[in-house]
């Protein structure tokens, strides 16, 4: 009889001890879907195309930075530059945003945000725009660019606007004055206005005419290589200055940790490193005012 009452005992305390058990994780679970549910984070980022192939690009990774910081992320992907700009200077608060140069160098708002990162390609963190012209023609140089028809991406471009712009400028050939401009919206239009003669040279990131030589869009052979930039430092992401240094401490982890192989082939980088003010002092405030007089902001 003893012994039976010691086994009923026994089992009741197994039923309790796992029922502690089962409600400890349901409790933990419920702790943590609310923490996942709370609050969202509010990503920025530069379109990468349309919003489809932006998204598309930034998924893995968004849901590597909701597990890193076990919160959620919504992706906010505007569908050009001038609507990034607009957001970043509107009274909307983001948490974290992915800029270029241009966009960094003539609006961001130290008093609001904080730069902490930026990307990584090839083992490199910059890059450089170029002017191009076609093979056939007679320009050899920057000053060969006077009185010519210049081709650009967008007004917001730092490769394919802000930095050729500059350039020129320091070869004191303004625009609209010294050469015209045509924005045509991507530098693959920019490249190829050039080939087919619709404009005398073009200004075109780097990066990208040698994906698009690699992809057989462009031919090389057509092409002379009019001058160089300086290097120019690969896109910044900075934070809200308001975020919890726990949370910036999470995200910034998140960045920097980043080693999953998919992920950064999605985002086309090599992942993140630390950056600051002056990683982007090429970006000089003086030239920022001329360039925004020039664009007429």
């Amino acid at each position: 009889m003893i012994n039976f009452l010691n086994k009923v005992s026994l089992i009741n305390s197994m039923k309790n001890t796992l029922l502690l058990r089962l409600s400890s994780f349901f409790l933990l679970f419920l702790l943590s879907s609310c923490q996942r549910s709370s609050t969202p984070l509010k990503m920025l980022v530069m379109p990468i195309g349309s919003v489809e192939n932006t998204r598309s690009t930034y998924s893995s990774f968004v849901s590597h930075l909701e597990d890193s910081v076990n919160r959620k992320v919504d992706l906010i992907t505007p569908s050009t530059y001038a609507d990034v700009k607009d957001a970043l200077v509107s009274e909307s608060t983001f948490d974290v945003i992915n800029l270029n140069g241009v966009l960094y160098s003539q609006y961001y708002d130290p008093k609001r945000y904080q730069i902490f990162a930026q990307e990584t390609l090839g083992g490199q963190s910059t890059y450089n725009s170029m002017f191009i012209a076609r093979r056939s023609s007679n320009i050899y140089q920057t000053s060969d660019i006077k009185g010519k028809l210049l081709a650009l991406d967008n007004k917001y471009s730092t490769s394919g606007g802000l930095v050729p712009v500059l350039m020129l400028m320091n070869d004191n050939l303004y625009p609209n004055s010294d050469y015209k401009i045509q924005f045509l919206n991507s530098h693959f239009s920019a490249a190829q206005s050039v080939i087919r003669g619709d404009s005398d040279v073009a200004a075109v990131s780097w990066k990208t005419l040698r994906k698009l030589i690699r992809d057989k869009k462009v031919d090389p052979n057509s092409l002379r290589i009019v001058a160089v930039s300086f290097p120019i430092p690969l896109d910044p992401w900075i934070l809200n200055k308001d975020l919890s240094t726990q949370l910036k401490t999470q995200i910034t982890n998140s960045f920097f940790n980043l080693s999953n192989e998919s992920v950064m082939r999605s985002l086309g980088s090599d992942g993140f490193v630390p950056a600051t003010p002056q990683t982007y002092s090429s970006l000089k405030p003086e030239d920022s005012e001329l360039y925004r007089a020039f664009i007429g902001e």
